[in-house]
C-alpha cells in the first residue's frame, strides 16, 4: 500500500459516490469551469492555478474585484490545496515545494473534505472507524489555515489529550490517517469477509507519519496576522455585493 494508491483509492471513491453531493449538472458546471481556467502544465496536463482560481471567482461574482477580493482568494485557494492533500496534509511553509496548481480530481478530492459530510467518502463510517462530526469538519478548516509553529517534541503516544476519540495513539491527524488507510484497503472492499482488522494498520500509519513529516494537531496555530486577514474576508464575504451592512442609528 502506497501514498499513490491510498490517493487514487481516494479519487475513485470520490468518482462513485459524489452524486449524492453534486447533481450531474453541477459536476458539468464544475468540470466546464475547471477547463475555462486550466492551463498546461507540462506532460500532468491542465491545472488550476491561484491566479486562475481567484478570476473565476470573480467572473462568478463571488469574491469582489478588490485587493480584498484577491486576498480572500488566495486563502480560499490554499485552504482547498491543503485539504486535497489529506490524509497526507502538506503545508505551503513546510519541507515541500508548494504545487503550481490543482488538477481536477484535486479540486474535487479539496471540495469533498471542504463540504460537510464530504469526508463519508474518504473514511469508513462507523464499525471500526470513528464516527466524524461537525466538530472534525471544523477541525480540518482550521487545519487548512494553520501553520505548523511548534517543533514536534511529543511522540504519538504523548498526544492523547488532543483525541476525543479515546485512541492510545491519540493526535486527530494520525487518526485520520489510520482510519482511511483502513477504509481504503484493497481486500476491504473487494472482499469483505477476509476479517481484515483495523489494528492490521495502525504500524503503517505510524511509518507514514514518520516517512512524510506529518505533524501532530497539537503543533498547529493560526498566525496572528493570517487569523486578522482571515476574520477582514469574513467581513468581506458578509457584506459582499450581493449583501448591503447594517444600517447605523
Amino acid at each position: 500500500m502506497t501514498k499513490t494508491a491510498i490517493m487514487n483509492h481516494i479519487d475513485a471513491m470520490i468518482q462513485v459516490y459524489v452524486e449524492g453531493d453534486f447533481s450531474a449538472a453541477e459536476q458539468k458546471e464544475l468540470k466546464e469551469a475547471f477547463d475555462s481556467a486550466f492551463a498546461q502544465h507540462g506532460d500532468k496536463g491542465a491545472i488550476m492555478t491561484e491566479s486562475a482560481f481567484i478570476s473565476l471567482l470573480n467572473t462568478k461574482d463571488f469574491l469582489p474585484r478588490t485587493p480584498e477580493g484577491v486576498e480572500a482568494g488566495k486563502i480560499i485557494y490554499a485552504s482547498i490545496a491543503y485539504l486535497s492533500t489529506l490524509p497526507f496534509p502538506r503545508y505551503p511553509d513546510g519541507t515541500e515545494s508548494p504545487p503550481e496548481g490543482l488538477e481536477l480530481n484535486q479540486l474535487e478530492r479539496g471540495l469533498q473534505w471542504a463540504i460537510p459530510g464530504g469526508h463519508s467518502h474518504m473514511i469508513a463510517q462507523g464499525g471500526a472507524c470513528r464516527e466524524r462530526d461537525e466538530m472534525d469538519h471544523l477541525r480540518w478548516i482550521f487545519q487548512s489555515l494553520a501553520s505548523i509553529t511548534r517543533a514536534e517534541g511529543q511522540s504519538l503516544d504523548d498526544n492523547c489529550s488532543s483525541n476525543h476519540g479515546g485512541d492510545a495513539d491519540g493526535d486527530e491527524i494520525f487518526m485520520d490517517l489510520f482510519d482511511v488507510l483502513y477504509t481504503t484497503q484493497d481486500i476491504l472492499n473487494l472482499d469483505p469477509s477476509k476479517g481484515v482488522k483495523k489494528e492490521d494498520y495502525r504500524l503503517l500509519a505510524k511509518q507514514f507519519m514518520t516517512e512524510y513529516q506529518i505533524a501532530s494537531f497539537s503543533s498547529l496555530t493560526i498566525p496572528t496576522k493570517s487569523f486578522e486577514a482571515l476574520v477582514k474576508i469574513l467581513l468581506l464575504l458578509q457584506y459582499s455585493s450581493t449583501r448591503s451592512p447594517p444600517r447605523t442609528v
